[in-house]
């Protein structure tokens, strides 16, 4: 009868001890989820240089588009980013990247007005009727092409003749 008593009594206190421990395990968890579950503010600013993140197509691809972007809005994490060839793009802000030290290269002859008669006009002009061929071409040396081994008839067959 003793033992009975015994057992009862430190399962009623094991018992208040379980609560009061499992009350404050859950105050833990629920401060510690709290203080996970603040989205952190979008660093990216109107008028970020940006690189837009693209699909992973296969091994090779990189994670980001080349073409660099300029951020025109943002509106909470919604950012509206435009490039003069891509037009505008607007997505989340975890699809974007920002840049730092690139600068967006805009066309300048198209800005400028370019009198038809000046010799600049006659160069854009020399420009915009051959396309295909780039001045860099003309000028600079011929690519270079990967070397090959030299190439040998197997030892076996060095009694053949092949023609």
């Amino acid at each position: 009868m003793y033992l009975e008593y015994c057992l009862r009594l430190t399962t009623l206190v094991n018992a208040e001890v379980v609560r009061i421990r499992d009350a404050e395990q859950k105050a833990k968890q629920k401060r510690n989820a709290d203080a996970k579950s603040v989205k952190p503010i979008s660093q990216l600013h109107v008028g970020d240089t940006v690189v837009v993140r693209q699909p992973k197509v296969n091994k090779l691809s990189t994670n980001y588009h080349r073409a660099s972007l300029t951020v025109a809005e943002v509106k909470g994490t919604m950012i509206t980013a435009t490039d003069t060839i891509h037009g505008n793009k607007t997505l989340n802000a975890s699809h974007f990247k920002r840049v730092l030290g690139r600068k967006v290269q805009e066309p300048k002859i198209q800005d400028m007005e370019i009198d038809e008669q000046s010799p600049a006009a006659q160069t854009q002009h020399d420009i915009e009727s051959t396309p295909n061929e780039s001045p860099d071409a003309v000028d600079g040396p011929a690519p270079l092409t990967r070397t090959s081994r030299a190439r040998r008839l197997p030892s076996k067959y060095k009694d053949f003749v092949l023609k």
